[in-house]
């Protein structure tokens, strides 16, 4: 297929297809005169033809002299001015049948491929005591288009029963099938523990989406004080639909399901806590 475009700006365009998850998939192209590069270099001059075409409509158009050529476009892969930016993700929701509260939190701060990363997952509240909180405060770096590697500390508050640091490293990105994935390692008092998270999103119209999610915690080592327990630790298991009010604001619906195993399971029992745990809960998520 032959597509004839009639641009009259200088620089990229990018054409793509309009459902999502098909840009996503690669249905996406970046177009530029062949000369762009030599002309924000100044080793070329603009010129109305790039060149001829074998087509017997028209030639490839004109680049623009009128307006110049920001240099940013080739100098820089994000196609943008190096800068400081920020971006910030807030979760929230509460199961109103049994009084449970949970946030999420990720705060990314700084360039394009280097950031200071802030993130709390899933911490709770039940019955208006707090079960599970801690912070990753890591460095955070962009490796290709999907995936960053990070590293840094963890502050973890509970469910341990003093509050302490340990060093983590991870990594996230997107699989193939949209599998968002989120893998972290830590390590404390010689027992090095797992996280790992798998989610996908399936759209389902243009604003209704579902999410399934897995989480599994694994550990070396127990560590009875931190309640820490060796081997699988706990899998949650989440079903989410949500729908997209505008760009970054969501509200959903959540089911999840909480189990307890092994060692970690023994420690929680022997603390009066709860060993399995279904939760249903409402809230909003906002990207901003």
């Amino acid at each position: 297929m032959t597509a004839d475009l009639d641009a009259d700006a200088s620089g990229q365009w990018l054409f793509h297809c309009h459902l999502l998850y098909h840009m996503m998939t690669g249905m996406s192209r970046v177009f530029q005169y062949s000369t762009l590069i030599e002309i924000t270099k100044n080793e070329a001059k603009p010129q109305n033809f790039v060149k001829q075409t074998s087509y017997h409509n028209r030639p490839i158009v004109r680049v623009d002299e009128t307006r110049p050529i920001d240099v940013m476009l080739v100098k820089h892969p994000m196609a943008h001015h190096v800068g400081l930016w920020l971006s910030t993700f807030l979760d929230i929701g509460t199961d109103p049948f049994h009084n449970v509260q949970r946030l999420t939190y990720k705060g990314l701060y700084g360039r394009d491929y280097n950031k200071l990363e802030l993130f709390t997952n899933d911490a709770e509240m039940n019955k208006g005591k707090i079960e599970n909180a801690d912070i990753d405060i890591f460095y955070w770096h962009l490796i290709d288009q999907f995936w960053a590697i990070k590293g840094g500390v963890n502050y973890f508050y509970r469910p341990a029963k003093t509050p302490y640091w340990q060093p983590g490293i991870g990594i996230e990105g997107l699989m193939p099938y949209f599998i968002d994935t989120d893998v972290r390692g830590y390590y404390y008092s010689g027992s090095a523990k797992l996280d790992i998270e798998l989610s996908r999103d399936t759209q389902i119209t243009n604003n209704f989406f579902i999410r399934l999610g897995i989480r599994s915690i694994l550990a070396s080592k127990t560590v009875t004080e931190a309640e820490i327990g060796s081997g699988l630790n706990q899998m949650r298991y989440i079903v989410r639909p949500y729908y997209r009010l505008m760009p970054g604001l969501n509200v959903f619906a959540e089911y999840e399901n909480e189990q307890d195993y092994g060692v970690f399971k023994n420690i929680q029992s022997n603390n009066g806590e709860s060993t399995n745990q279904n939760t249903l809960s409402f809230g909003f998520s906002l990207l901003f």
